[in-house]
């Protein structure tokens, strides 16, 4: 098989080539067993439907210039699974989801996971409109044989989706705003070799920050042959620890410097020397989160009823303690 370097934003990544292509992944067996009728746990709403969201929103072509070819199963680890335009907080997705959609044992995949707005958050225009677009990837895995995941190989690890932006250097409070955020699958043209960095680096944010067109044709992707969007608000603690430590990795304010969210002096690059760690909201004894099961059926039945997906799953959290934050010791 042909070999291709992942081409980032500003580098190569160079390293081993992938696994095995062969064999079907035991959670994929398992889960078609368990649910035979289940479509890769796809809700079952018919597919015209589904597509007709992405147009009425405009996701498609603004985003992507045509429907993805198939439905992109994803669900979190709380049990909450998205459908096209739901509205999810930050604090549901602090662990990565599952992911399923039809697949061609012959093919690899590259999966992304993409804030289409971030252009808005950012100061720069990032060299001009000539070029288009760009996104922020929040989660890249390439060389995926049907859904196993867990053999791909992890280009860029998964920071779950953030939505920001200031208003004369302070947040904008409006609890309207809301980024879309896009769940795609690609197939390649080749398997894609990929060195791991440390997940703290210099590069962390410009190396997820491109162009998604020239990115995706750089890199040889061809699709999306699945997809899943969500409109994703502004989660409070858990957005500002995570734009805290991007802007500590990369050295300058991400998006851009918002007073009280990444302005602290723990956010910048040289707080207590020069080693840095990413830094996640995983301490549970802060949090607080409400465990209330979500009702799937209302979900569906929502997009169906207003062919809009405007369904908003928030999550009910009290963050304990945050005025007295203390910033978890760099290792």
């Amino acid at each position: 098989m042909m070999v291709t370097y992942v081409i980032l934003a500003t580098s190569i990544f160079i390293s081993r080539a992938s696994g095995q292509l062969s064999g079907v992944p035991e959670f994929r067996e398992s889960f078609l067993l368990l649910n035979p009728k289940s479509n890769l746990g796809l809700p079952e709403e018919d597919t015209e439907d589904w597509n007709r969201i992405w147009v009425r929103t405009k996701v498609v072509p603004k985003y992507v210039p045509n429907l993805p070819t198939h439905r992109l199963f994803v669900r979190f680890s709380n049990g909450v699974e998205v459908r096209p335009n739901d509205t999810i907080t930050t604090g549901l997705m602090i662990s990565k989801p599952t992911l399923l959609w039809p697949t061609d044992p012959v093919d690899l995949y590259t999966v992304l996971m993409v804030n289409a707005d971030i252009d808005e958050s950012l100061k720069d225009n990032g060299g001009g409109r000539r070029r288009g677009s760009r996104v922020f990837i929040h989660w890249m895995v390439s060389n995926v044989v049907e859904v196993d995941m867990d053999k791909g190989t992890t280009v860029l690890p998964y920071i779950p989706s953030l939505t920001v932006r200031d208003f004369e250097g302070q947040l904008d409070q409006n609890p309207e705003f809301k980024q879309c955020h896009l769940f795609l699958v690609y197939r390649q043209k080749s398997n894609l070799i990929v060195r791991e960095q440390p997940e703290c680096n210099s590069k962390t944010v410009s190396d997820r920050l491109v162009f998604f067109n020239e990115f995706l044709k750089m890199n040889g992707l061809e699709g999306p042959v699945a997809g899943n969007f969500l409109n994703n608000l502004y989660t409070g603690f858990v957005t500002d620890t995570y734009l805290c430590s991007l802007s500590r990795c990369a050295g300058r304010p991400f998006p851009s410097l918002i007073q009280g969210v990444n302005s602290q002096p723990y956010c910048d690059a040289s707080f207590q020397g020069e080693q840095k760690t990413f830094v996640t909201p995983s301490n549970t004894n802060n949090i607080r989160t409400n465990n209330s099961p979500v009702n799937n059926n209302n979900i569906q039945n929502n997009n169906i009823n207003n062919n809009q997906g405007t369904n908003s799953i928030q999550d009910n959290i009290n963050f304990q303690n945050t005025n007295n934050f203390e910033f978890p010791q760099l290792k």
